[in-house]
């Protein structure tokens, strides 16, 4: 093995075709240091080398008779490994593979990175039906043949052809001699990167792949093929990291974990989809538990993962094998090193303008590509699996030269977007948001060391953290405690107000003498300085629910910025934010004037994104008035001005989709309304806060529609998770509005009743929305929780709520409450007046199945009296049944369209 290694050693240095004397000195050590890795790695576990013949590691797969006796010609075969037993997610390649196998002499070669299932696959394809119809199948490991000799050793070894002069003339005759048969060659990397081999490796395979009744399958770690042989085609691409729902799925298994655990989600998101290390780690946290497995990474890292001893077992051992391969050299190694620093990877545009002190980047992009130590994804994004950027980051981390020209390159960007965010770009927005995994590491590493560009570390961080902000759920970045030593600078009042955000999420000493400080900073500062500084009070005061104090400095800033000819930022900003405020204390016809003027002023100054800003806040004022027309108009402009300039997916752009969906939840348009709370919890922003109640709406939504029990069921769990991890205790409460509603369907109107009952004083407190949903609930007679007598006090409740809150939709649920009370007390002519004053009132906003279902009542009433007074009253009714029937089926009310057609038919009969 050593001898083999020095070999390689030695070929790998003629690759380089390193020209002076102090490159090659330097190529030297840095080889020696990879080969001493790799020899320390085997010389710590002697079984996988222990053997003095060429076949070391395979013994595991032999029959050890055949070990003992050597091989014989009568004896043909070597027992096979088994199939794997946990294989998920790689069903189409299989697919792929089998319909490749189909054909005649199939020549197939599977690519793909260390650790990514190769073996696996090739050992499904070995054991499936398909294969059967080979009367001899053959698996060759070849990760201990470094070169053309040893190979041929072991294929002979392998079919039972005896060792002597001419072997690989002696093997061809053997197949070619045989039935059909079928030969995997595993890890074929090994012999063929040997650099002064390839040719005879590569001569061989072609001498086997002439042989007509022999189907050959090679698996590569890498994404080049061999030369010499004409593969079967459509080539198989190289294998990709496992799904999510694969990779769960694979953990599971082996870990027997619930798959709703967060810690399990957390586990995953560590392996990157690498088989191999999903694996491991599941290995790990069925041993120890999730949690336990989750603590051991944070401080052992790779190390978790490389407990093994072999590729198979152990990560570190399968990348250093990558790793030490001829095709790599020096300057691809510095480029790894930076990307193992860089989890969202680089753009072909970043690796050429970054200006990197690396010599032939793309060339060195391509060494990474046919090593597959790196890969490019459906954006052509240039990274590394988060299993390899650890390891690679703890053996090369970035030098300091290369982590500041990618700094420096990061900063200009980050200084443009700021420049240019009155009218945001869509190049600076899309690039920035491509990047922020990549900023938040580098940009977190500055802030805990002290480099020489600290200033503008500083700088960027904030650009950064204020991006995120508007654009992000993505956490900011702590600043340095330098931040002090800059306090003549500019830099020092945009900390202060940044900061204060960072403290928003209540009050406290850190708070008050964080606001002191900026007073005092302040107080000296011109009119729009302290106009910024009092519309952040503003809004700090807004979210501790001091209304008043938070009022009085936004008015404050109001008149601070209008001291200045024409309109400013800060005073649209005021106006904004008075509007908030409006918002919070109910007063929507109010606030939506202010959110006017904001937007006015927003355009005077030619500022897009306050534009939009505005026009999103006008637009949540219109949906509390129940202006659900006027409000979806105002979101469709507000997106469509997010989307002009870059901001779509952003936190402002969510915000207004989560707007999108109550209104069609309002209406009734309930898959409209799953459809945008779907493709929310699919952005690439996350929040849990904003996460629980998307889950939570989903669950209601299927209720209203009737979906499936356990979709529903795991959506309220997921989202009394997520209450849970908030320790937001209201959560729990909102939930129990869906779980009543269950109860409901199931026709248990008790247990529901016991929670709306329970959760309505809570809400009423809390959250006026939520205690309105209970009295929905518990003024409707037929939800069946209450007697008539009961249900006329809710209703009474109910409406005098609406009224009090101005809610317009509210005020005609409650009217058509107390019309099914009125009418199941036989006073059907007051019924019948409410019930129209309910259908007028649904039909003007567009509300489908309260209409509908108005719609249904009154006809009812009539159908009554048209049998008893004539026709006029049966042909009304069969109308309005027919005006239901389609308003039934925009809000998916299949049960309701079902007894509206039963009625049909008994009516026109």
């Amino acid at each position: 093995m050593q001898v083999g290694l020095q070999d390689l050693t030695h070929a790998f240095k003629i690759h380089l075709g390193i020209s002076t004397v102090s490159a090659v000195g330097q190529a030297e050590e840095e080889l020696e240091k990879r080969h001493e890795d790799l020899l320390k790695l085997l010389a710590a576990h002697p079984e996988i080398s222990s053997s003095e013949s060429s076949s070391v590691g395979t013994l595991s797969i032999f029959n050890a008779r055949r070990v003992a006796d050597g091989p014989s010609s009568v004896e043909s075969f070597a027992m096979l490994p088994a199939s794997p037993k946990i294989f998920h997610g790689r069903g189409s390649e299989l697919q792929q593979m089998m319909d490749l196998l189909s054909r005649e002499a199939p020549r197939i070669v599977i690519l793909g990175p260390g650790g990514m299932g190769k073996t696996s696959l090739a050992l499904a394809v070995l054991h499936s039906d398909t294969a059967s119809k080979y009367v001899h199948r053959h698996f060759v490991a070849c990760h201990s043949s470094p070169g053309y000799s040893e190979l041929i050793s072991s294929i002979a070894f392998h079919v039972g052809v005896d060792q002597g002069p001419g072997l690989a003339r002696k093997i061809v005759q053997h197949f070619s001699r045989s039935e059909a048969s079928f030969l995997v060659l595993d890890n074929f990397e090994t012999p063929w990167e040997a650099v002064d081999g390839r040719a005879e490796v590569e001569e061989l395979l072609s001498l086997l792949a002439d042989v007509p009744n022999l189907a050959i399958l090679v698996t590569i770690r890498g994404a080049e093929r061999p030369g010499k042989v004409k593969w079967t085609r459509p080539c198989p691409l190289p294998l990709a990291p496992l799904s999510s729902a694969a990779a769960l799925q694979t953990f599971r298994d082996i870990s027997d974990s619930p798959d709703n655990d967060t810690t399990v989600r957390k586990l995953l998101d560590l392996t990157g989809g690498l088989p191999l290390a999903v694996s491991l780690i599941a290995s790990v946290a069925a041993h120890e538990g999730c949690d336990a497995a989750l603590e051991r990474w944070e401080t052992e890292s790779i190390r978790l993962l490389s407990d093994g001893f072999d590729k198979t077992s152990s990560l570190e051992i399968s990348i250093t094998l990558s790793l030490s391969g001829p095709r790599m050299d020096l300057e691809a190694q510095k480029l790894l090193s930076i990307l193992s620093m860089l989890p969202d990877g680089l753009s072909d545009t970043d690796l050429v303008q970054s200006t990197l002190p690396i010599s032939g980047i793309l060339r060195c992009k391509t060494t990474l590509l046919s090593t597959s130590l790196a890969h490019t994804d459906h954006g052509h994004r240039l990274k590394v699996l988060a299993p390899i950027r650890e390891y690679v980051y703890s053996i090369y981390p970035p030098s300091s030269e290369i982590k500041l020209a990618i700094r420096q390159y990061f900063h200009e960007i980050l200084e443009l977007w700021d420049e240019s965010r009155k009218i945001p770009s869509l190049a600076f927005n899309s690039q920035i948001s491509a990047n922020l995994g990549n900023l938040y590491r580098l940009f977190s590493d500055a802030m805990q060391m002290d480099y020489s560009d600290m200033l503008a570390n500083l700088r960027s961080t904030l650009h950064f953290n204020n991006f995120c902000r508007h654009m992000s759920s993505r956490v900011g970045i702590p600043l340095s405690s330098k931040i002090v030593d800059y306090q003549e600078d500019p830099i020092f009042a945009t900390y202060l107000i940044a900061h204060l955000r960072t403290l928003q999420s209540g009050g406290g000493d850190a708070a008050e003498a964080h606001i002191q400080l900026g007073h005092r900073y302040f107080e000296s500062s011109g009119a729009l300085e302290r106009a910024r500084w009092h519309n952040t009070l503003g809004h700090h005061y807004l979210l501790q629910t001091d209304y008043v104090r938070a009022r009085q400095y936004r008015e404050s800033a109001l008149s601070l910025a209008s001291i200045s000819d024409g309109p400013t930022q800060p005073q649209w900003q005021a106006l904004l934010g008075i509007s908030l405020i409006l918002a919070q204390q109910g007063d929507s016809q109010s606030g939506k004037a202010y959110a006017k003027q904001s937007h006015q002023c927003a355009i005077s100054l030619g500022d897009i994104y306050g534009a939009s800003r505005a026009i999103a806040q006008e637009a949540a004022h219109c949906l509390s008035l129940g202006d659900f027309r006027e409000a979806a108009a105002l979101c469709a402009e507000a997106r469509e001005l997010f989307r002009a300039c870059g901001l779509e997916g952003g936190m402002a752009d969510i915000k207004v989709q989560i707007y999108q969906a109550e209104i069609h939840v309002l209406r009734t348009q309930y898959l409209d309304a799953r459809a945008i709370n779907e493709s929310i919890l699919a952005s690439d922003s996350r929040s849990l806060f904003r996460d629980a109640f998307t889950h939570l709406n989903l669950a209601l939504i299927d209720i209203a529609i009737d979906g499936a029990p356990e979709t529903i069921h795991l959506n309220v769990n997921i989202a009394r998770e997520y209450f849970s991890s908030l320790n937001l205790t209201i959560g729990s409460y909102i939930c129990d509005i869906a779980s009543g509603d269950l109860h409901l369907r199931d026709g248990n109107p008790a247990d529901a009743r016991r929670l709306f009952t329970a959760a309505l004083p809570v809400l009423t407190r809390k959250l006026d929305e939520g205690a309105m949903s209970c009295l929905e609930r518990l003024a409707d007679l037929w939800n069946g929780m209450h007697n008539i007598d009961d249900t006329f006090h809710w209703a009474g409740i109910f409406l005098a709520s609406a009224q009090k809150a101005k809610n317009r939709l509210a005020i005609m649920k409650a009217i058509r409450c107390l019309g099914d009370v009125l009418a199941a007390l036989n006073d059907e002519e007051t019924a019948l007046q409410l019930f129209e004053v309910a259908l007028k009132g649904f039909s003007s906003v567009g509300v489908h199945a309260w209409a509908a279902s108005s719609m249904v009542r009154i006809s009812g009433i009539l159908e009554k009296r048209g049998s008893k007074s004539g026709l006029v009253s049966l042909e009304r009714a069969v109308e309005l049944l027919r005006e239901a029937r389609p308003l039934f089926e925009r809000s998916s009310q299949v049960k309701q369209i079902g007894l509206v057609d039963s009625k049909l038919a008994a009516l026109i009969q």
